[in-house]
Parts: structure tokens; sequence; C-alpha cells
């Protein structure tokens, strides 16, 4: 009982974090497994380029599975 509690939980877990994940658009802060944070400027199917760096432009390409938080969505009300 107690393991298949546990298997729930883990899926439903993994289920919101994709729906987050999906959820990405033009403008959310981001930070990165990595911890690298920036600014998505694209947002495509399954890649995210994020600028990094504001004053030299600096982008990154990385998948979206990479991501580890949103810090602020473009709907935050925080521009």
């Amino acid at each position: 009982l107690i393991f298949v509690f546990m298997i729930f939980s883990s899926s439903r877990k993994e289920k919101k974090r994709r729906e987050q994940l999906n959820k990405i658009v033009k403008h959310d802060r981001v930070r990165t497994r990595g911890g690298i944070i920036g600014s998505v400027v694209e947002a495509k199917d399954d890649q995210l380029v994020i600028k990094v760096d504001e004053g030299r432009d600096t982008r990154i390409t990385l998948d979206r599975q990479y991501v580890d938080a949103i810090i602020e969505g473009a709907g935050s009300g925080k521009d």
C-alpha cells in the first residue's frame, strides 16, 4: 500500500513539472539545473533560448527539461 502511494505521488509531481515546463513563454525568467538565470527570448517545442547577459546580449539554447525553476513569469505582474 505504501509503495503504491509513493508511485502515485511521484507520477503526480512529474505531471505537474511537465505542465510547468510546457507553460514557459517569452519573457519568463528561469533558472537552469546548473544555476544559470536568464530571460526567455524564444520558446520552441522542446528548446528555449535564454538571454543571460543584457550588456553583451549573451544567449544560451537549452532543452526545456533542464529548467529547474521559473523565477518570474510573464503573467506574474512584475515588469
